[in-house]
């Protein structure tokens, strides 16, 4: 179940995607239409995180907006499931701020 288009046009090309993974439609609808909406931005509704890791082999998200609690697979599990080609490891490198 994915909402949106998949494929943009080479228009498109520079628009970023935002990927909602969320299991309840009426909530991940209105994410990604109010993300549709309200920016500049594509948005794409995804329903669990086996789905997510699957649409990011086609995409390149440069947003995730994760449900916690998600089936099979929840919100910290997607992001543990290891690198995703294209993406850097956040956590690998951690920089100490001055405060």
């Amino acid at each position: 179940m994915s909402q949106g288009k998949e494929h943009p046009s080479d228009d498109e090309a520079s628009v970023k995607t935002v990927l909602v993974v969320e299991d309840d439609t009426g909530i991940g609808s209105f994410l990604v239409q109010a993300i549709s909406q309200e920016t500049p931005h594509h948005a794409m509704l995804v329903a669990d995180g086996l789905q997510a890791i699957k649409a990011v082999s086609n995409i390149k998200p440069s947003l995730f907006i994760l449900d916690y609690q998600l089936p099979r697979m929840n919100g910290l599990e997607i992001g543990r499931a290891g690198t995703y080609p294209g993406y850097r490891n956040q956590r690998s490198s951690p920089k100490k701020r001055d405060c």
